[in-house]
């Protein structure tokens, strides 16, 4: 069964939205720098907000693009307002 989770790092002030099997095997990846070309490379304190249970992969990964285009959309508004 595969989950949505989303991650925070205080340290970047970012968060990140992904999906996997076993979220918790995934934020010791990120935490541990297993991923060179994300950005959890450069934090050292990401904490697992949400672990979301999805049926599917395919659920997964629609609600990690749902969620991801929020966010997105969420920060260009407040660019436009700063």
């Amino acid at each position: 069964m595969h989950c949505l989770y989303i991650i925070y790092s205080q340290q970047l002030r970012r968060y990140y939205v992904g999906e996997t099997p076993n979220a918790e095997i995934r934020l010791i990846q990120h935490t541990t720098h297993y991923f060179k070309t994300n950005f959890t490379k450069a934090a050292n304190d990401c904490k697992l907000l949400l672990k979301y249970p999805c049926k599917s992969r395919e659920e997964a990964l629609f609600l990690e693009k749902f969620i991801g285009f929020l966010f997105f959309r969420a920060s260009m508004k407040m660019k436009f307002y700063l």
